[in-house]
Formats: structure tokens, sequence, C-alpha cells
């Protein structure tokens, strides 16, 4: 929906920049006379009735077609939300439910019968209000009586095409030479090559002392868009995206050294089984398997590692914060950000390597820890800002589902942050604050559900 509201308005806005710039040109001719005065006036006058009409067309058609679409999905919802409580099967006075588990089923039915009973033509932003107060109490009613939320559970527990391709090209060895390699000293100017595709991997490295500062312009006189500076013998990947033709086709290089430029595809990244280091922005591939990984650095802001899938596309953030621990299920494509030299080590998973728990655990930033105790409900507390989330993990690390996502379903203006779920035995969860305390707590005068799987 969104592609076609962009198209369509896109489209619009052509029609009318062409029609003003025939109209100028016209204009122009008028005045140096190539044509009569009149019929300058009156061709400009159509040129821009025609383009303007329209467009203004256009732009009401689409905006009724935006209506419509938004409409079909929101009613689509209610009857998805209402196919959820059904078979979800909750009996409010079974053994085990708890007055909050009832006050929230009873909080979702309410929600769902509101969104159900409001006609959604022209009233859809209504009905979404109750749609999204009925799956946040049917995602916690879940959480609390199955342990996992089922309706809107994260599509991670298997791999995809994009992992899976992934794992091919770790095991193929490489890595494989770059696709385009710019070198030089001091500023250059140079064309975004044409062959180059819409994303790859810009690894920037500085030779001897100097700065080298990397930036884009969609023209040769354009202002710059920022990408990396290096800094002496220092090197940094990130990600680079750009649509030829259509935004950037320039790279412009500010420096007073030597510098190299190349662009990689997946298969052309480092690659490492144990250990990685950086000195800042950076993009590697793990090709070990299920293991611990512990991240230092020493930038104050705290540092960012995400996973990424087929097109560098994100597929998670593993970790963020500082000195972050974490897990990897195996091979993967790892995106740093963070402003300073780093070092990245991974241990390989024994099953003593997780700081485990049977009643109580406490912590701050990033850590993977597992549930010894009996299944139960656990009462989880964050204080801090920043983000905070929970994701439950497999026996071989491999990614669930998202537990807990205060930035999604917490009070945002809030430092603290409290949620009650149940928890199997044997769980391993990955937690991850940015920053702040956490910690995970047995409830024990809480009757525990009987669990379905």
């Amino acid at each position: 929906m969104r592609v076609l509201v962009d198209r369509l308005a896109g489209r619009a806005e052509a029609i009318i920049a062409v029609s003003l710039l025939l109209g100028a040109v016209c204009g122009i001719a008028g005045h140096v006379g190539a044509l009569p005065g009149t019929a300058v006036a009156v061709l400009v006058a159509v040129l821009l009735l025609a383009g303007v009409g329209p467009a203004s067309a256009a732009i009401a058609l689409e905006g009724r077609r935006t209506r419509k679409g938004i409409e079909e999905i929101v009613s689509a919802e209610v009857v998805r939300l209402g196919a959820a409580l059904d078979r979800l099967a909750f009996d409010p006075g079974a053994d085990g439910v708890t007055p909050e588990m009832a006050r929230l089923h009873e909080e979702a039915l309410d929600a769902h019968r509101a969104a159900a009973e409001v006609p959604v033509e022209g009233r859809a932003e209504r009905v979404q209000h109750d749609l999204e107060r009925g799956y946040q109490a049917l995602r916690e009613l879940e959480l609390q009586w199955l342990g996992e939320p089922v309706t809107d559970a994260d599509e991670l527990a298997a791999p995809s095409s994009e992992e899976a391709s992934i794992a091919d090209i770790a095991a193929r060895g490489g890595p494989r030479p770059p696709l385009h390699v710019f070198r030089g000293r001091g500023g250059k100017l140079l064309r975004i090559p044409a062959d180059l595709p819409a994303q790859t991997v810009f690894e920037l490295k500085g030779h001897g002392q100097g700065t080298t500062r990397f930036g884009m312009r969609r023209w040769k006189i354009s202002p710059d868009r920022p990408q990396s500076t290096v800094t002496g013998d220092g090197v940094v990947r990130g990600l680079f995206h750009h649509r030829w033709l259509h935004e950037y086709r320039y790279i412009r290089i500010a420096s007073d050294a030597e510098w190299t430029l190349s662009f990689l595809d997946r298969a052309g990244v480092p690659r490492f089984e144990s250990r990685a280091q950086g000195s800042g922005d950076d993009v590697v591939l793990y090709t070990g398997g299920p293991g611990v990984a512990e991240l230092s650095h020493s930038d104050e802001d705290g540092g960012l590692v995400s996973e990424l899938g087929s097109g560098f596309r994100h597929l998670r953030t593993a970790a963020i914060g500082h000195r972050p621990t974490f897990t990897l299920a195996g091979p993967t494509l790892l995106r740093f950000q963070t402003s300073s030299p780093w070092t990245l080590d991974v241990r390989p998973a024994t099953g003593e390597e997780l700081r485990s728990f049977a009643t109580e655990i406490e912590g701050s930033g990033c850590e993977p820890i597992r549930f010894t105790g009996g299944t139960s409900r656990v009462t989880v507390r964050h204080s801090g800002d920043g983000d905070f989330d929970v994701v439950l993990l497999g026996p071989d690390f491999t990614h669930r589902t998202t537990l807990i996502s205060k930035d999604e379903f917490g009070d945002p203006t809030s430092t603290t942050f409290e949620t009650t779920l149940l928890l199997k035995e044997g769980s391993i969860l990955q937690v991850m604050a940015e920053e702040g305390d956490w910690t995970i707590q047995t409830t024990p005068d809480q009757p525990t559900a009987p669990s379905k799987e």
C-alpha cells in the first residue's frame, strides 16, 4: 500500500513538474520572439491546466484508493483478532488462571467487540485504536498463560532462504575479490559505477598519515552527503545504498593522504570464526557455529551489532550497549556501528557458558541466560532509559520469538518497566538492555497454568 501511494504521488508530481517546465520553455520562447505572445499565453495556460488538472485528479483518486486499502486491511484485522481469540480457547474459570489473566482476556474481548461494532468506512482510525488495544491485551495474556506470544510471534523459528544462502557463502571459503576498487591520493570526484548493485558494502582504507572523508553527491557541484571518515591507516566498512539515475551519482573523496575505496558483496567481506577486530563501523561474516560472543570497545555511547540477510537487509539487533554479551546461532553477516576500536570474541557453545537461575537473577546490559527452575511465572523488571528486549532462543541459539519489547509494548515516557510471563524449565533467554539494570524473579504465590504445546 505504501509503494502504491508513493508511486501515484510521484506520477502526479511528475505531471506537474513537466507541465511547469514546458510552460517555462514556452514563456522563454515567447520572450525571445520564437512564438507570438498570444500563442505563448494560450499554450502556457493549456499546459498548466492539462498538468495540474490530471495531477489533482490523480492525487484525489490516490487518496480514495489509499483510504479504501486501509479500510480493507483494518476489516481483515478485526476478523483476524476474533479468530485468534476463538483459537485461544481461554477459560477464565480454569485452574491456574489468575485475576490478571482474566482481566486481560476481558480487555481483549471488549476491544474486539468495540472494533467489530464500528463501521470501518470513514472510521478506520478509531477501529485501529481498538485493534491495537485488543492485540496488546491478547499478547500479554498469551505471555502469562502460554509462555510466548502466539498470535503475533516473530517468524524466526526456521532459517529463511536468505540466511541459508549466507551459510552457503561461509562454507565456500573466501573472501571473494571486490566488485570495484578506486585508489588515489588527495581529493577525487568519482562516478558511481553503472553496474554496481543497489546494495553493497563500502570499504574505505587510509594509508599513512592524514584524514580521508567519503561522501556522495547527486551532481558534480551539489553538497556532499557524508558517508564515513578514516584517519591514518584505519579502515571502516558500512552499507552503501544508492539508486542509480534517481539519487546519488558521484562519490566525493576529500583527503590529504593516500586511500583505497572498495565495494564488496556479501561474499567479499572479511570472515572470522572466533575473533574479529575493527577500528570503527564494520561489516564482517561470522563463519562459526553456535557460540557466545562478547564485544569490547571504548565507545562511551556504546555499540550496536546487527545481523543482516539477503541484500544486506536488517534481520535483527543482536546486541546493544557497553560490552554486550550475546549468542550467535551460526554463520551470519554482522554489522558493527561504533566510533571506537573494538574486539569481538566468540566461545563455542558447550552448555556451561550461560549464567543460570532457578528463582531470581539480576544484571545489566546484554546477556544470554538459562532458566533451570520449574515452569512458573516470572516477573521481569527493567529500570533505565533506552531499549529493553527479551528474546526466547532455541537450544542451538536460534531466535524463536521476541517475548518482551519495551519500545513496542511499554510506556516510552517511563524509565521503569515491569511485566509477567510464564517461563518454561530450560528456557534460554537473550536479555538486551541498552542501559540500566534488570531483574527476573519467579512468583511462586501464583498458580501455574497448564502449558499448551
